[in-house]
Parts: C-alpha cells; sequence; structure tokens
C-alpha cells in the first residue's frame, strides 16, 4: 500500500504577528519536537474525521481503542516535550509514543478488514504514521547528540 492520496504537502500554518512580541524574549521551538507534535494532532484530527460514522458495532470497542492510541501518542509527546533533556521521563515519554504508533500501525489493516476506513484512508494514516515515526525517531536522535555535546563542553565525556 504505497499510494499516496490527499497527502498533506507541507505542516499547517499556524503563524502570527511576531511584531508585537520582543523577539529577545521569544526561545524559537525545538523544530523536530514541534513538527511531530504537529503530526500527532494530525494524525488524532483523521482518525476522528475517518471513524466518526464508524459502524455502532465497533464504534466503541475497536474505533474507541485506536482513537485512544492516537491520542496516547500526541500526549506522550507532549509530556516528554515538558520534561528536562536526559531525563528518564522523557526517555519514557519518548518510547511510549514511538509504541503507541506501532500500535496504531497494528490495528490499521483489522480497520480495513472491518470496513471501518477504505484502502485510501488506509494508506493516508500510514504515511502519516511513518512520517510521524521518522521524526520521532529524528527527535530522539536529537536528543541524544545535545546531551552528548552538553557532556563534551563540561568535560564528563
Amino acid at each position: 500500500m504505497t499510494r499516496r492520496r490527499n497527502r498533506p504537502t507541507s505542516m499547517p500554518d499556524y503563524s502570527w504577528d511576531h511584531s508585537l512580541v520582543n523577539r529577545d524574549s521569544i526561545r524559537p521551538p525545538k523544530e523536530d519536537m514541534v513538527k511531530v507534535y504537529y503530526q500527532a494532532q494530525s494524525l488524532v484530527s483523521q482518525i476522528n474525521q475517518y471513524l466518526a460514522k464508524a459502524d455502532k458495532a465497533f464504534r466503541f470497542t475497536l474505533s474507541k481503542q485506536i482513537r485512544d492510541y492516537a491520542s496516547e501518542i500526541l500526549f506522550n509527546v507532549r509530556f516528554a516535550n515538558d520534561e528536562d533533556l536526559g531525563s528518564e521521563m522523557r526517555a519514557g515519554f519518548q518510547k511510549s509514543a514511538w509504541d503507541y504508533c506501532r500500535k496504531v500501525s497494528c490495528l490499521l489493516p483489522v480497520l480495513y478488514k472491518n470496513h471501518l476506513i477504505s484502502e485510501g484512508q488506509m494508506a493516508d494514516l500510514e504515511l502519516s504514521l511513518e512520517d510521524m515515526s521518522e521524526t520521532l525517531s529524528h527527535w530522539v536522535s536529537s536528543d541524544k547528540s545535545r546531551i552528548k555535546k552538553i557532556l563534551k563542553e563540561d568535560g564528563l565525556l
């Protein structure tokens, strides 16, 4: 299933008027974290849209379960960002987000087989999950390299 359909080409524009704020007081967000957070929000929205009219037989079982997993991805990404760089909690939340991505990915064929999503919707969700997983791994790698850099600067490595 490598079919690409209705795939967004770029992130949504969340810009605002920067002239109203003192630029020296703004700390730019980490690009990988922001990207994975918006990708997680988009995934939750996509899943909710696709499953909005799910068959009543699955509405409170399979449909609810995959919605909950997608929400957990979003929560874990957010919680990981709130933790300090290098903390075990941060790494744990990042791993949990990764695990929930895998759970959602495992349930997609089941949704398709039960006619809850179409083939095109499944392909869209697979692409979204693949992009988000890649960005999440970049974020984890970025954290590791930042920690290594800090340790080298402090003479501990």
